[in-house]
């Protein structure tokens, strides 16, 4: 399962890995036109051509992004720059146009604001909120995430 978003020169994806995988244990593996993500040791989670060329020596690094509530799936998270700049109807070639396509991805900072004041009133439409930020600062729920790099 996987989910992606994207601007006019990236495409962030976020790849679901199984509980308890550790990024000491991922290897990602990107070419021009295709990405596979591999547990050590064992068949690879996704193998699988992109939609558009993207330029791999860009990538250097990708995250393991593991929710706090222990509950969610965690994911691998790796930003793809597009060779051409332009809009793409899907991540993988043979996809449906928008499978998989999200306004964000979970736990990331855009997706709270679009839930959040931006007003600077420190009110919602319903009302004051609970707990007012000082000056009007967005709090973020923090989030446990792993870096590793470079990508082969």
């Amino acid at each position: 399962m996987y989910s992606w978003r994207q601007d006019n020169a990236t495409v962030t994806c976020g790849i679901a890995v199984p509980v308890g995988t550790t990024h000491e244990q991922l290897k990602l593996l990107l070419t021009r036109r295709r990405m596979t993500l591999q547990i050590a040791g064992s068949e690879p989670l996704l193998r699988r051509q992109l939609s558009a060329p993207v330029v791999p020596s860009r990538t250097r690094a990708y995250t393991m992004y593991v929710p706090e509530d222990d509950d969610g799936q965690p994911e691998v998270r790796v930003v793809l720059f597009k060779e051409s700049i332009a809009g793409w109807g899907s991540l993988f070639a043979g996809d449906l146009r928008g499978q998989g396509l999200c306004k964000s991805l979970h736990g990331e900072l855009c997706a709270t604001l679009d839930q959040a004041d931006t007003s600077g009133s420190g009110h919602d439409e319903e009302g004051p909120a609970e707990e007012d930020p000082p000056g009007g600062a967005i709090s973020m729920p923090r989030l446990r995430q792993t870096w590793r790099g470079p990508v082969a």
